[in-house]
């Protein structure tokens, strides 16, 4: 069988909008190398898995490693706090959290905090607290991303998230998501432990400086994703397959950590606009080598989707295309190129759409679609795939054709 290689372009698809007349991004984008692999392979759609009012990333790509979200329910915090490479007890409870700004009377103005850069003055004040026994420390991650970590006896993570979508609005109330006394408890302490920091960080010298530039203060922390570490089966165990992540994002990272693949370090990788594509795939390229598979992840199209930049979503796109020219040298591989969700940049937000998907490698049957974008992958002979099942279906085509 050929090896595989997972390619995941961040929130991919999108919906025809009037700046691209109403095609999408990636149906104008200038990608001939894309529209070459899927005129000499198959095309189809994903249909992405979905729980809440939309996909999020983390349930995304646990299901792309073809695993059940519904059975193995893990909390976003403890990928994101692997990404940083921190160490998880059974005492621990890990939280997703943003950086956000707070008006006077206490509605969320900005729920990034304008983005900021990771600051460790920022956080001086408030880089360890405890409250009531229990330990909280928090790890900075990439721009306005953070990690809040907390320590002790008698905790859980069955909690709501703080974290909403719209401003305008106070942040929610952690509560109790069942009616256990730890989850009542736990919810308790870290309502305390957010007003605490909320009035620490008004008086926060990076923050007076901010409002002097005029520049959002970060004066509040959205969390969500509670979760703890848990057992649960390894790439290698599910598949047979040794594995391998080039990831920049932490919480990518974290999750390919979670389940036992290699973490690639790639020079100038940062999951930003100006990340190094091509050094991701030719680290790709190399891992495959010594592994069975690859996961190989680009997040830029995602954040200029969050963002409304159409004209840049097109732009990285056309990137990314000219990044892939390595992989037509490689024999015995099979691409497996989609996202993790949609993101339409006229909404800014993800959403359930269906993605677009292309397969390409030796023994691979060609499809009768020439380009590769969402309504030309809808005619591919590939169809509709669960997302939970893209790579079963792909080793499996791979392993018949071979």
């Amino acid at each position: 069988m050929n090896k595989i290689l997972l390619l995941i372009i961040d929130g991919l698809g999108d919906r025809p909008n009037d700046f691209c007349k109403r095609q999408t991004p990636l149906e104008v984008a200038e990608t001939p190398l894309m529209d070459r692999m899927i005129r000499e392979g198959s095309g189809g759609l994903v249909k992405p898995f979905q729980r809440g009012l939309f996909p999020t990333s983390e349930d995304a790509h646990f299901s792309l490693f073809g695993y059940d979200v519904n059975h193995y329910q893990i909390g976003r915090g403890v990928f994101e706090a692997l990404g940083l490479n921190v160490k998880l007890t059974d005492r621990s409870i890990a939280w997703r959290g943003n950086w956000a700004t707070l008006d006077r009377a206490g509605r969320i103005l900005d729920r990034r905090a304008g983005r900021l850069p990771a600051n460790e003055a920022l956080i001086a004040e408030i880089k360890e607290l405890t409250i009531e026994g229990v330990k909280f420390k928090i790890y900075l991650g990439q721009e306005h991303r953070l990690v809040v970590v907390m320590e002790g006896e008698n905790l859980s993570d069955q909690l709501s998230d703080g974290y909403r979508r719209q401003v305008g609005v106070p942040p929610a109330l952690i509560t109790p998501l069942d009616r256990s006394e730890e989850a009542s408890f736990t919810a308790h302490l870290v309502n305390r432990y957010l007003n605490q920091i909320h009035s620490l960080l008004k008086n926060n010298s990076v923050n007076r400086e901010r409002i002097r530039q005029n520049l959002p203060p970060a004066n509040y922390i959205l969390l969500r994703g509670a979760g703890r570490m848990k057992e649960v089966p390894s790439f290698k165990d599910r598949w047979g397959w040794s594995g391998a992540c080039v990831a920049a994002g932490h919480l990518y990272r974290g999750i390919s950590k979670f389940f036992g693949l290699k973490i690639i370090d790639v020079p100038g990788a940062n999951a930003g606009l100006d990340t190094n594509l091509s050094g991701k795939i030719e680290a790709s390229i190399e891992a495959l080598k010594d592994h069975d598979f690859v996961f190989c992840h680009m997040k830029a199209a995602d954040t200029l989707s969050h963002m409304r930049n159409c004209q840049g979503k097109v732009d990285f796109l056309a990137r990314v295309d000219q990044a892939l020219r390595p992989l037509f040298g490689q024999r015995k591989v099979t691409l497996v190129l989609t996202g993790d969700h949609a993101t339409p940049c006229e909404g800014g937000e993800h959403s359930s759409d269906l993605i677009p998907m292309l397969i390409w490698g030796e023994g691979v049957p060609k499809d009768r679609v020439s380009r590769f974008g969402e309504s030309f992958c809808a005619q591919g002979r590939l169809g509709v795939w669960p997302q939970v099942q893209v790579l079963e279906k792909a080793a499996r085509i791979t392993k018949e054709h071979a």
